[in-house]
């Protein structure tokens, strides 16, 4: 849906508490668009916080390219 290539690479998930109220941690590496990235998440729902990590690596690869394309352009203004 976002015209991207994710392939979740490696995952790793853990509670950050005990008990009925825990918080649970996401992990994920992921390939967007031939670029390893990570992505992290907390939530009390393991599934939100999953979904948000590769959510996050998406946007840090983005933020990634866009910062790497402007720093391209700026250097072929000079």
């Amino acid at each position: 849906a976002t015209g991207h290539s994710v392939t979740v690479l490696d995952y790793y998930e853990h509670a950050t508490s005990r008990g009925e109220d825990a918080m649970a941690a996401a992990y994920v590496e992921a390939d967007v668009d031939g670029e390893p990235v990570w992505g992290v998440a907390v939530h009390a729902s393991i599934v939100t916080a999953s979904l948000r990590a590769v959510v996050n690596a998406l946007n840090r690869a983005l933020l990634v390219r866009a910062k790497q394309e402007a720093a391209a352009r700026a250097f072929d203004t000079a």
